[in-house]
């Protein structure tokens, strides 16, 4: 066992982004594709989004490893509201359309 010593408070530190946080499977993120193809990056594409909605939500998109979800031919994310779920939930994104999905239902 550990031996007991006094407890110190953690220290906390705001963020440098705003926005909500969007974690992506760096793994499966190379499997995402445009119809034409070429590789579809989540943080470019919901970035393109923002800049096309009047009222913007920029997300804040952080690559992390496999999340044991390995669909074929999409890419595993996990919304900062699904954190917050008993259990936590994943989404799956296989096109454009579920990232514009994604994007609209992440600024509710």
């Amino acid at each position: 066992m550990f031996p007991q010593t006094p407890t110190t408070p953690l220290r906390s530190y705001p963020s440098s982004w705003k926005g909500p946080v969007l974690l992506v499977c760096r793994k499966c993120e190379r499997k995402l594709k445009h119809s034409d193809g070429k590789s579809l990056k989540l943080k470019k594409s919901l970035k393109k989004l923002a800049k096309e909605d009047p009222n913007p939500t920029l997300f804040h998109v952080i690559s992390v490893g496999c999340m044991d979800l390995c669909p074929k031919d999409a890419v595993t994310v996990c919304t900062q509201a699904q954190l917050t779920q008993t259990p936590p939930g994943l989404t799956i994104v296989r096109n454009a359309e579920d990232i514009a999905e994604l994007y609209r239902q992440s600024k509710l």
